[in-house]
């Protein structure tokens, strides 16, 4: 690899892509710069150094960007993983003298550290969270064997133990419901095989729901908080694999439809999100087909929007909130790959963006950011690039340039600090975190944004020939979407007198 483990940055164009600063001396092989999760206004991340893995904090500036702990890396990349409470990240750290153990960092050399040695005799994982009253409850796990419930307010004396669940189950998805002080999660044991239980984060006030499937395990699974039940989808061993809902009681536990009614079948429910007081998700009711659905918590308001194409190999397409439209991207062997949006209706469900012909593409992100939509795809006339959409045809457009061709893995977008941060892999670089940065709207440099910037920006207006070669029309491009339109005006209004 040219620069071995580095952080790179890009506007969007080649040119502007560029060695953002070398982190590791020389060549290394392994995982490199590929574990990162935003942390306010900066990013924390892990990479190989030539002293060893190392912890890094940056404010997105070379100047901006130096370690906080030596010899420590996040053991894992998934988001589930790690958690931002109270100015606080938590984490699975890995260290070469103490191995696997909980830590905490605050951002700084000195608030980074071990929360607590909760298993003296081996190895401990931070595992998913949820905040209540005032605390962060997490699942730890101990040598694989058992499965805990901790509590912690940020100190070693007030990290405690809630309860152990034996039996080598495992727990999942932490959903708080801060109105009546309960979190409920779902997790697996001996007695009872995997059932949603809740917790007032206390062990008497820990139990489970309802026995679901008394004769198996109900292994429910994406749990979601909407108004004040919770929705998710388990199997009670007769129905199949279907939608449930709770208000963390026993009798208020209940299948909301048998969506796919055939004996014992299951409707395959997908990629569940709340909107507006409602739950979408993808489900196949072996009737109509794969579509997205939305639910009320009823069984007459439980009803199929559209069918909706799934992906090769079955594939269900990834899904994400923002403003107040549903952004998805299907694909199939005859339309190809596709951004779709909807409102919630038949007839405002539509594909807006045919984005790969007759083909699949990978694709990633699906992330919103001031009321647009950005995310990763890529056909052959294209190449892979980063894309943003406001809902309609016409705004649904790439960015820039193209990525390296021999890209081999798209991790998550993050937006930081008004920049898009992304986990990317190819063959000359191995794992990398890239940038893109916006223009800069304070386009007199004076550190604000005020009418003489509205002056400047003015006299660009209307202009469709923004690029590297005219400075993105004298930084007045602030989206760089190539032209100067509404899109930049509704940019430079939202920073007004308020940046820097």
């Amino acid at each position: 690899m040219e620069h071995g483990v580095s952080l790179w940055k890009t506007d969007g164009t080649e040119s502007g892509t560029t060695l953002f600063k070398e982190l590791n001396i020389g060549s290394v092989s392994g995982y490199g710069t590929c574990r990162m999760r935003a942390f306010g206004d900066r990013i924390i991340f892990s990479s190989q150094e030539t002293e060893g893995d190392t912890l890094f904090i940056s404010d997105g500036t070379p100047d901006g960007t130096e370690a906080i702990a030596v010899g420590v890396t996040i053991s894992n990349y998934r988001s589930a993983y790690t958690y931002v409470h109270n100015d606080i990240m938590y984490f699975t750290g890995s260290h070469p003298e103490t191995g696997l153990d909980v830590w905490r960092t605050d951002g700084t050399p000195s608030g980074t550290h071990i929360l607590k040695e909760l298993n003296p005799s081996g190895d401990a994982r931070f595992r998913r969270a949820g905040e209540l009253k005032g605390d962060l409850l997490f699942r730890a796990t101990d040598h694989g064997e058992f499965h805990e419930l901790w509590r912690t307010d940020g100190t070693e004396t007030g990290t405690v133990r809630v309860k152990r669940f034996g039996g080598r189950g495992f727990m999942r998805s932490l959903v708080a419901e801060p109105s009546l002080d309960k979190l409920f999660f779902a997790v697996g044991d001996s007695s009872f095989g995997m059932e949603v239980w809740v917790t007032d984060g206390t062990e008497s006030g820990t139990g489970m729901v309802k026995d679901i499937n008394q004769s198996g395990t109900a292994n429910p699974a994406y749990l979601l908080q909407v108004g004040k039940r919770l929705f998710f989808r388990a199997d009670d061993g007769v129905h199949g694999s279907e939608l449930w809902s709770s208000d963390g009681t026993e009798a208020g536990t209940f299948m909301v439809k048998d969506i796919n009614a055939l004996e014992g079948a299951s409707s395959s429910i997908q990629w569940m999100i709340a909107l507006k007081g409602k739950v979408y998700f993808f489900a196949d009711d072996m009737l109509h087909g794969s579509g997205l659905w939305v639910s009320d918590g009823t069984e007459v308001g439980t009803q199929i929007i559209k069918d909706i194409p799934i992906c090769e190999k079955g594939l269900y397409p990834r899904m994400a909130a923002g403003g107040d439209l549903l952004y998805f991207i299907s694909c199939n062997e005859d339309s190809g790959t596709s951004l779709w949006v909807s409102n919630g209706t038949e007839a405002g469900t539509q594909m807006i963006k045919l984005i790969n012909p007759g083909a699949f593409s990978g694709f990633c992100g699906l992330m919103a950011i001031d009321g647009l939509m950005y995310f990763i795809a890529g056909n052959e006339e294209l190449g892979m690039r980063l894309w943003k959409s406001d809902g309609t045809e016409e705004g649904t457009v790439p960015l820039g340039g193209v990525f390296p061709t021999d890209m081999t893995r798209f991790g998550e977008l993050w937006p930081v600090n008004g920049s898009i941060y992304m986990l990317l892999r190819d063959a000359l670089h191995g794992d990398e975190l890239w940038i893109y940065q916006f223009s800069d709207p304070d386009l007199n440099g004076d550190g604000l944004v005020d009418l003489e910037d509205f002056g400047s920006f003015s006299g660009m207006w209307g202009r469709s020939d923004c690029s590297t070669v005219n400075a993105w029309c004298n930084g007045a491009d602030v989206v760089g979407y190539g032209q100067i339109d509404l899109d930049d005006l509704v940019f430079l209004a939202d920073k007004w007198l308020k940046y820097n």
